[in-house]
């Protein structure tokens, strides 16, 4: 791979990028700005009113009313969806008459709401505040020690990851779970590169609490022959599926299922009750630029992703006889595990932080020629977060989800480019085996 960059044209128009002192104060100013809203949030909350529009809590009202459901019901009616309802009208504060959710996640993960439950929704909602951003931040630090961010870098790249729309608004204030799919990642990678790859496989195989997340990586797994860690992926989701089965009985893993396949038909309908513009992955992007949801469309996007997931597959393929899975390859991952993904909504993509921590570490020592670029997409994909989903209502154009492709196809393209060089430098490379 050629030493020298290639010259960067749109530097004439926008000036120099960013350096760490104007990424600390951008920061600063969204975690301000993120701030305000949450207090304000809170307290026109209790005193029992919505703040612009939305209800104290957004997403995490549906983990509340599971967590209540299996704290007073029978662990089956978890996915009842008129129980749902019931309950979030009930436990809600000003909660909309007309609005309405179905819980879809593997029941294992409910349970961990059980407790939260035991609390009044404002103050169960302040606890899952600090809760998962304690999860966050510690989940950082690992992430920066796993990737091998130096120390003098950790306090910058902290701010961004913490004032990054996709966490700040979508996951934390927004109450969602996505911290768990990030923690899961950062574990499995922290575990491979200490070459224990069937913990690894373990740590991967909580991404199963939302089913189409593993589905992917395992794929890739198969493909790379990672045998120790698809088979730890295997084990831990086997048995993460029978702790469901034992949890909610056959007759809750078939109220999950029907669930899934609700979902399946809201996202094929033209006009879905679920809101697309905060999807990044491929089927929702076609979708919403072609104003409906059959046809041609699902036949481009599955036609585009399969040829994307190919190239990626091959990709893994050419680096099955290494040790260690190339944390380029890793990264050049991630944004493909969200746009080929069905059902992906804006909050998921806090997992691109692993593949920036990756980047960041391995981009300056093998082509520091490319630092600069780097930072450019590092800067694009940090704002392009908190103006998309305006963007999409306003002229159903997804901005987020060609940033994201092409995001990826540059990472792979330096993965690739890595592994033609290792290969050169070692022809063996290519009979040996894990």
């Amino acid at each position: 791979m050629s030493k020298e960059a290639p010259a960067i044209p749109w530097k004439r128009w926008l000036g120099p990028l960013p350096g760490r002192g104007e990424a600390r104060a951008i920061s600063w100013l969204a975690l301000a700005a993120g701030v305000i809203l949450c207090v304000l949030s809170l307290i026109r909350g209790f005193a029992g009113e919505r703040f612009m529009g939305r209800t104290l809590g957004g997403d995490y009202a549906e983990f509340y009313v599971a967590g209540t459901i299996l704290n007073h019901f029978e662990p089956y009616r978890v996915y009842d969806l008129s129980l749902q309802s019931q309950l979030y009208q009930q436990s809600v504060p000003d909660a909309p008459a007309d609005q309405a959710f179905a819980v879809a996640h593997t029941p294992f993960l409910l349970y961990f709401f059980r407790p939260l439950a035991q609390l009044p929704y404002l103050w169960s909602y302040c606890l899952w505040l600090a809760l998962s951003l304690a999860i966050y931040c510690g989940t950082l630090r690992l992430l920066w020690t796993t990737a091998g961010i130096p120390a003098s870098s950790t306090r910058t790249a902290t701010l961004l990851a913490l004032s990054w729309a996709p966490f700040l608004m979508e996951t934390w204030i927004g109450g969602q779970v996505s911290i768990l799919a990030f923690a899961a990642l950062t574990l499995a990678l922290w575990f491979e590169s200490r070459g224990q790859p069937f913990l690894a496989g373990l740590a991967l195989a909580f991404l199963s609490y939302k089913v189409t997340l593993l589905l992917i990586p395992a794929f890739l797994l198969l493909a790379g022959k990672r045998w120790r860690m698809l088979s730890g992926a295997a084990a831990g989701a086997a048995g993460l599926g029978m702790i469901s089965f034992l949890l909610v009985g056959a007759k809750g893993m078939h109220a999950w299922f029907n669930t899934l396949l609700f979902y399946k038909g809201l996202t094929g309908m033209a006009e879905p009750a679920l809101r697309r513009h905060k999807y990044v992955d491929l089927p929702a992007f076609l979708q919403m630029l072609a104003g409906h949801g059959g046809g041609w469309t699902r036949i481009a996007g599955l036609t585009l992703a399969g040829a994307l997931l190919v190239w990626l597959a091959m990709a893994w393929k050419k680096s099955a006889g290494s040790a260690k899975t190339d944390p380029l390859l890793w990264a050049a991952t991630i944004p493909f595990l969200l746009t080929l993904n069905a059902y992906l909504p804006i909050y998921e993509t806090i997992l691109l932080v692993v593949a920036a921590a990756l980047l960041a570490d391995a981009v300056p020592k093998r082509y520091p020629a490319y630092s600069e670029t780097l930072t450019g997409w590092l800067v694009l994909l940090y704002l392009v977060p908190w103006i998309t989903q305006a963007f999409a209502e306003l002229i159903r154009f997804q901005l987020f989800t060609p940033v994201l492709v092409a995001f990826g196809l540059w990472t792979l393209w330096l993965a690739r480019s890595a592994e033609t060089a290792a290969l050169a430098m070692n022809p063996a490379q290519e009979l040996s085996v894990e």
